[in-house]
């Protein structure tokens, strides 16, 4: 059985969501009083969560896996719980599509962090320099071109649109 601990993400509206390995994701709507158990859809439920992020509205985005190299070998990926589903035990998340040139259905390796600047633009970072960006609020992932391909550990918006990314040196 998996564990918590991986991340954790609160909004001002009491909504919290917690996620873990193996698929672990739990998610409160009133503050941290009451938890419900939640899911990945399927064969993802192995999946290693390293990053959540949540929306005022309650909907929101995790990143987590290992690909075992570009196209998918192994359990990764971007997933969303749309909004009202905070308080739902079993609620299922979604993984999201991702796309490079075009080509929808490209899994990076090692998906680690997530962030959203405001309600449409986010950002997604991972291993050997992975940088993905939503324009749409989450619901489709296209790869940006990073300039490394050290692994990335951490992303957070600043003033405006501009993202600052850490990673390994």
């Amino acid at each position: 059985e998996g564990q918590f601990g991986q991340d954790t993400f609160a909004t001002n509206k009491q909504s919290i969501v917690a996620v873990g390995t193996r698929g672990m994701i739990a998610s409160s709507h009133d503050g941290g009083f009451n938890w419900a158990n939640q899911t990945l859809a399927g064969s993802l439920k192995e999946v290693d969560l390293s990053g959540v992020f949540v929306f005022d509205d309650g909907s929101a985005i995790a990143v987590g896996g290992d690909c075992n190299g570009l196209y998918a070998t192994g359990p990764c990926g971007i997933f969303r719980r749309p909004s009202g589903t905070q308080a739902v035990n079993d609620q299922a998340w979604v993984k999201m599509p991702v796309s490079i040139d075009g080509a929808v259905g490209l899994d990076l390796k090692g998906l680690t962090a997530v962030t959203f600047c405001n309600v449409t633009n986010g950002y997604v970072v991972g291993e050997r320099g992975a940088v993905l960006r939503s324009t749409n609020g989450g619901l489709n992932w296209g790869v940006v071109a990073s300039g490394t391909v050290k692994n990335l550990l951490s992303v957070e918006c600043a003033a405006g649109l501009s993202v600052l990314i850490s990673g390994q040196q």
